[in-house]
């Protein structure tokens, strides 16, 4: 029996969506610290603020007695001891946000160190990205896929465990009082801080673009925040009367916006204004770089 008169299958050709091809490039990004213990452990020791304010909201609800019986909540006994506005206390909008702005400083720039600012640069320094770009991956697209990927790393402790933490605050109070005094607050603080967590990250993807090295690049980024913030806090101390000075750290002009706009007090009176500034001179100034940094022609040449 021959095959003529058989035919030929047809031949259909499907393309791949680009989101699939994106998504491996930001999952990398993301388990890049889940490879060895070492990196898990260096994750768990960075969510220890998320952690410690659990704890802290677990102990005022009297979930975890301290004291015996005189731990335990019984409707609004709880917040009693506390004011409404207090950091300390799990029914105000800075108990939220403070752990991050005041405490998560360090876990960030650990975070971002090993991970985000290293990102572009690393592949470039292995002559991956002509490998992505002849591949049907755009530069904009694999900056994007990066840049999720440690959106959702860094994610993790400023976003997702901030809203476990009420989550079960909801669910283990005894009484409706925790949720009426908090779900009004709740997505402004959840939106404000998944802003914060994209520009932050976009920033460390960003400057990691820069370099061909990834230590060099992850050493300028540290000496940049650091040096930043501190060059930013000494002429806040000289010139006491420009506040304005503190916005010359990127970390400290987004927390002021987050603080605005989750409606909590910032105590240093540091203007919007210049914080807006800052943040938009330091978008700007990146995405003119990247513009020139990630294209076809820098991979293959």
């Amino acid at each position: 029996m021959t095959i003529h008169g058989v035919g030929y299958r047809s031949l259909e050709y499907q393309a791949t969506p680009m989101w699939e091809r994106l998504m491996p490039i930001a999952s990398m990004e993301f388990r890049s610290m889940f490879q060895n213990r070492r990196g898990l452990i260096i994750f768990i020791i960075c969510q220890v603020p998320a952690i410690a304010y659990l704890i802290m909201m677990m102990i005022i609800l009297g979930i975890w007695k301290l004291f015996g019986e005189q731990a335990v909540m019984s409707g609004n006994e709880g917040f009693v001891a506390l004011s409404e506005e207090s950091p300390q206390n799990p029914i105000s909008p800075a108990f939220y946000v403070d752990q991050v702005m005041l405490w998560s400083f360090p876990s960030f720039l650990v975070l971002t160190f090993l991970v985000s600012c290293r990102a572009v640069a690393k592949d470039r320094a292995a002559n991956a990205l002509e490998i992505y770009w002849t591949r049907g991956i755009t530069p904009i697209g694999y900056f994007l896929a990066k840049w999720f990927g440690s959106f959702l790393l860094l994610g993790v402790g400023f976003v997702a465990l901030p809203v476990c933490q009420w989550i079960i605050g909801v669910m283990m109070a005894p009484d409706a009082t925790f949720f009426d005094s908090t779900y009004a607050f709740m997505p402004r603080v959840i939106l404000t801080m998944t802003l914060f967590t994209a520009v932050m990250s976009g920033m460390a993807v960003g400057f990691s673009a820069l370099s061909r090295s990834p230590n060099f690049s992850a050493i300028l980024w540290v000496l940049l925040m650091f040096g930043s913030t501190a060059l930013g806090n000494a002429l806040s101390q000289i010139f006491r009367s420009q506040l304005w000075l503190r916005s010359l750290s990127p970390w400290d002009s987004a927390g002021r916006l987050v603080h605005w706009g989750a409606g909590v007090q910032d105590t240093r009176d540091q203007p919007l204004w210049s914080a807006c500034m800052v943040i938009g001179t330091v978008i700007l100034l990146l995405v003119l770089a990247l513009s020139r940094r990630l294209r076809v022609q820098e991979a293959v040449q």
